[in-house]
């Protein structure tokens, strides 16, 4: 199995992923027993930390814009975008979303419904935080997505290579 994060931030869902995926029911706690294959592609450097070092199997720094279409990206089972996706301008978007699918079997996208933090605290230590669209479930699945979550809370959406009925 193969994951790609885009935007992992300080590593929280890839420590999840590892140990939802490797030690729960498998015991495999050390790095060496691994397999599972789990990526992920950070913009900002300042967001370096030991945590993201140990629990990624790769990990890659830049823009996923500019990586996307390189050697590294590999066939991944599933890539996820976690309040990723507001942080791009609706075009930029798209097109990661598009050139996504081919690299992906699944997508999973989860944004925030409202605009907030068009000039984030954290700008200064990293511009990209600012956020710069707001998603619809409808964009989404014009996009082919099928809407898990669109009630309280944020946009959850999901996209496979071989749509499936989720209910």
């Amino acid at each position: 199995m193969s994951i790609l994060e885009v935007g992992p931030g300080f590593g929280k869902w890839g420590v999840l992923l590892r140990e939802y995926l490797e030690v729960y029911g498998n015991m495999r706690f050390h790095d060496e027993e691994w397999k599972i294959r789990i990526d992920a592609i950070e913009i900002c450097e300042d967001y370096k930390n030991k945590l993201k070092e140990d629990v990624y199997s790769f990990l890659y720094w830049g823009d996923i814009m500019h990586h996307v279409d390189s050697a590294f990206m590999i066939k991944y089972e599933l890539v996820i975008m976690l309040d990723v996706i507001e942080h791009l301008d609706k075009e930029e978007g798209i097109s990661l979303i598009n050139k996504l699918k081919q690299y992906a079997d699944n997508i999973l996208i989860m944004t925030p419904k409202k605009l907030s933090m068009t000039h984030s605290a954290w700008h200064d230590i990293n511009k990209h935080e600012d956020h710069k669209c707001v998603w619809t479930a409808d964009e989404f699945i014009k996009l082919g997505f099928m809407i898990i979550q669109d009630k309280d809370g944020p946009l959850i959406a999901r996209w496979n290579k071989t749509p499936k009925n989720l209910n």
